[in-house]
């Protein structure tokens, strides 16, 4: 059943403005009544369309309902005591009683654009201690109770009905029969025009649904046909003209002169037999969809014609079809280029040609270790390419077991097999029509689906299961896979034909190992996701670029993950503290460096207690230097290499340094002028930085 919310100040209003939609709609339509927005209010459900009593509540009712088609009532005057407002004496003060003031300023604006004009309008919106002394007359819509007491004249006009054009927009947002507007049109002259010609003469509301109508008739989409009670076409609108190869130059003629290359319309309406979905070909070999109805209370109107190309029905079958999975199943690539961290060399030469394969619509095979974030690419080139904004649809065969495969691929009739869903059920490849498909861990698929993929991507057209039909898909297919593939062809596990359809264009992407230049790009942007402050984590650093991550930035982000629940529950922070922590979540995995990291985690927060950290850091890099020489250094050579880098270093400052490194066991100092050796765990630190 469609759906329309309705949000108003008053509760009132708002069932006024639903039965009057629900009177005139001969479609069953559930309303739902919002009473304006109170603190801390919250809403159960997700309106796919609002109609709002004015501009003031569309802040709030976009923060509630972000995702609705918003329309914003325009309201019009009844003509009840219209009169009456006319005779009131030039010039007057009148007070205009409404609320909340938007609202009642919004009154005053109407009745001057409906030409009266000779009187001076005042807002009364409920104000506390509002001065009414001056005031013989009040306009109130419905309100006359609350009205100020002590003003002689009270003119009640009553409740505004919404205007032609927001009843058009509730039927187009909702897609409801057009033919309800003749049921509105009626009630509207009833409310606003009947009972008082003189006026309506007056205030030129006949012309503004004439231009209502017109703008109508001549933007609708579809085919519009009207036929009088002479049997003479009277409309005919482009669309019409269009699919039935018409001319304007036709209106006034008889239905036999205007359709005679269509004689089951001129049939039906000979006979006023009602039709909704009649099909027949124009003179274009083109499918037609056609309603015709008979409208009771036109006393010009005899038939309305309408007519809609089959392939527009489909188009928009399609699109709904699309919106809903997106909404409700998650179809969507969230994940742009910008969201993957780094600016090593190796990853930004795979990113650029993702960006360049992104403009292709050939298939691209991606291949890496598990966690490198193949899924990443995959919607980031979506969003990359001519398709962004179109469906995203993800299938991964390691997750999927082998016998539903082939129905979550290609989809379903009814009845195709026990347990099939009434109706049948799109496949994945369905869904994906105009937008992006990715198969993720393509090298588990069985070859029986290999054949049938094989297929898809060559005839780009499916069938489902139970069915004899194809029907012709229009997606990018990209493929992933953590598979050595040309291993798998070799072991007879993966066609070879099929491989070289997939990977036309070809994008392996590093590990993390490969790029450790990254590790501190990635961890500041995992910590600000979780909040956490990267000056807790730069004494980490050290200790993840010695770790070889077989789980590549997948383990990175949990380990991060971990430290983001860990980390609040200590009470006393220090880097030791933080590197024991990030040890011990690692050590399962740590391979021959697992002696390292245990001496960075000891080591580097004693280090940086020492004000001279970076001239110790210094002093053991130049004695590394000199060792891969072969020879010892002492402080004069450390000062002259410091001289040759235009670092200002004191002798008194290298003395210090080095006797720290020799406290951490970094160096060994020989005997008077002999020089210093850098040692093997002294390396191991250097290597850490």
């Amino acid at each position: 059943m469609k759906e329309l919310g309705i949000i108003t100040i008053r509760e009132e209003d708002n069932y006024f403005l639903g039965n009057l939609i629900e009177a005139n709609v001969s479609e069953e339509i559930k309303i739902n009544h919002y009473i304006n927005f109170p603190v801390n209010y919250t809403v159960d459900t997700e309106e796919r369309v609002l109609l709002l009593s004015g501009k003031y509540l569309e802040k709030e009712a976009k923060q509630y309902f972000p995702n609705s088609k918003i329309i914003i009532s325009e309201r019009t005057f009844p003509t009840k005591n219209l009169e009456e407002i006319m005779l009131i004496p030039s010039g007057e003060k009148v007070l205009i009683m409404n609320y909340p003031k938007e609202v009642a300023d919004s009154c005053i604006t109407e009745l001057k654009r409906i030409g009266i004009n000779h009187l001076n309008f005042h807002s009364y919106y409920l104000q506390p201690d509002f001065d009414h002394s001056e005031f013989n007359y009040a306009i109130t819509f419905g309100l006359k109770e609350q009205c100020p007491k002590g003003i002689p004249n009270i003119i009640d006009v009553g409740k505004r009905a919404v205007s032609i054009s927001t009843f058009v927009a509730i039927i187009e947002s909702l897609q409801l029969d057009m033919l309800n507007l003749d049921n509105y049109f009626t009630t509207f002259q009833n409310m606003i025009i009947k009972g008082n010609y003189r006026i309506a003469g007056l205030l030129r509301h006949s012309e503004d649904l004439m231009r209502n109508l017109e703008y109508i008739y001549k933007n609708s989409s579809d085919g519009i046909l009207c036929i009088d009670h002479q049997d003479k076409v009277y409309v005919i609108n482009k669309a019409a003209e269009d699919i039935l190869q018409l001319n304007s130059k036709q209106t006034g003629q008889s239905i036999s002169e205007v359709l005679k290359s269509y004689p089951v319309l001129i049939t039906t309406i000979d006979k006023e037999v009602e039709q909704d979905n009649l099909l027949l070909d124009n003179s274009l070999d083109e499918k037609i969809v056609v309603t015709i109805s008979f409208p009771q209370v036109s006393s010009l109107a005899k038939a309305i014609v309408f007519l809609t190309r089959y392939n527009k029905i489909q188009k928009n079958e399609r699109r709904i079809r699309h919106k809903i999975y997106k909404e409700n199943q998650g179809l969507v690539a969230k994940h742009y280029f910008s969201d993957i961290l780094g600016n090593s060399e190796s990853l930004s030469k795979v990113k650029a040609l993702a960006m360049q394969y992104s403009k292709s619509e050939l298939n691209i095979l991606i291949e890496g270790e598990s966690g490198t974030g193949k899924e990443l690419f995959a919607q980031s080139i979506h969003n990359y390419s001519n398709r962004a904004g179109e469906v995203f649809v993800a299938c991964n065969f390691a997750a999927l077991p082998e016998n539903l495969i082939e129905s979550e691929l290609f989809g379903y009739e009814e009845g195709a097999f026990t347990g099939a869903s009434k109706g049948g059920k799109p496949g994945l490849f369905e869904l994906a029509h105009g937008g992006t498909i990715m198969l993720d861990e393509i090298g588990d698929a069985s070859i029986p689906v290999q054949t049938k993929l094989l297929r898809v991507l060559e005839e780009r057209e499916v069938m489902r299961i139970g069915s004899s039909m194809v029907t012709p898909v229009d997606v990018r297919v990209i493929c992933a896979t953590n598979k050595d593939l040309r291993q798998h062809i070799a072991d007879g596990l993966f066609r070879k034909d099929l491989y070289y359809r997939i990977r036309i264009l070809p994008l392996t992407l590093p590990g993390l190992n490969d790029r450790i230049d990254d590790i501190p790009c990635i961890v500041a942007g995992l910590a600000k996701s979780y909040n956490i402050s990267m000056d807790l984590l730069n004494c980490i650093l050290p200790l993840l670029r010695m770790h070889s991550w077989p789980g590549n930035v997948r383990e990175l982000k949990s380990m991060i993950q971990y430290l983001s629940v860990i980390l609040p529950s200590i009470e006393v922070f220090n880097e030791k503290v933080i590197c024991d922590y990030a040890a011990e979540y690692l050590k399962n995995v740590i391979d021959q460096n697992e002696q390292n990291f245990s001496i960075i985690s000891e080591d580097i927060p004693s280090l940086k207690e020492f004000y001279n950290y970076d001239i110790i850091c210094f002093v053991l890099k130049c004695l590394n230097e000199v060792r891969n020489d072969n020879k010892v250094a002492g402080r004069e050579a450390i000062r002259q290499l410091a001289k040759a880098q235009e670092i200002v270093i004191s002798d008194s400052q290298i003395r210090t340094a080095m006797k720290t490194l020799v406290k951490f066991g970094f160096i060994k100092s020989g005997i008077t002028r002999q020089g210093s050796v850098i040692t093997q765990k002294g390396i191991d630190f250097l290597n850490c930085l």
